[in-house]
């Protein structure tokens, strides 16, 4: 006799990202551009779902990028959340802005990437001027 039990055990979603340094400022991370580690990444529950940190968001966790730049938070149920660059590292700006809002649904993997520059590419054109 063969038992087969089936629990109704789903996987769970994931938020996973890189933090890196966007050289050529294109938005995405290309397979030369380094990579940030230690930079600490904050996941909040966004409890009103209107794509901004307010006082009322949950932090659920934190974490930071590994040496390759990836971040990852896994056994996420459904729902609205913000990712957090909890501080900017020092000599570098982000681009774009330090939380992101996304929506997740079962068993899906979602990808925020933090990508930056050198501060110093922005701060010297800008003293000649």
């Amino acid at each position: 006799m063969t038992l087969t039990q089936n629990f109704g055990d789903i996987p769970k979603a994931r938020a996973q990202g890189l933090v890196y340094l966007d050289v050529n400022q294109n938005g995405q991370p290309d397979v030369n551009e380094p990579r940030l580690s230690g930079v600490d990444i904050r996941l909040h529950r966004d409890v009103n779902q209107n794509g901004q940190l307010d006082a009322a968001d949950a932090l659920l966790g934190t974490t930071s990028s590994d040496s390759s730049g990836q971040y990852r938070f896994l056994a996420l149920d459904p729902g609205a959340y913000l990712a957090q660059e909890a501080a900017v590292p020092s000599g570098y700006a982000v681009i774009g802005n330090t939380v992101r809002a996304f929506n997740i649904a079962n068993t899906e993997t979602i990808t925020v990437n933090f990508a930056h520059t050198r501060f110093m590419q922005w701060y010297f054109p800008l003293m000649g001027r």
